[in-house]
């Protein structure tokens, strides 16, 4: 069976994986939480296996989104910054660093 990735888009990285459990294992997601710390360490495992280019393949910045945050940077006395993604933690600092 083929899982349409449009149904993920959007989705933090622990809806993802149940989900997943889900429609390609056939497991309720009542059934696979217990182990969603344990398939996010595997998940991250595996992204850092990728290399930058791999990473950032399907990621689409928004126009101004890094000047922005290259502006932010600079204002480190004046502003705190913090980023909320749904992303594993290491996993979003990859896909920063992938892009750039």
């Amino acid at each position: 069976k083929i899982i349409d990735r449009r149904n993920y888009n959007g989705s933090t990285d622990g809806l993802i994986l149940l989900r997943l459990a889900r429609d390609a294992l056939g497991v309720a997601s009542e059934s696979s939480f217990d182990k969603l710390d344990e398939m996010m360490t595997v998940m991250y495992e595996y992204f850092e296996t990728l290399d930058d280019e791999e990473v950032a393949k399907g990621i689409n910045i928004l126009p101004g989104v890094l000047d922005h945050l290259n502006l932010l940077a600079g204002m480190k006395e004046e502003v705190v910054c913090g980023l909320v993604t749904g992303n594993v933690e290491g996993i979003a600092h990859r896909k920063m660093r992938a892009v750039g």
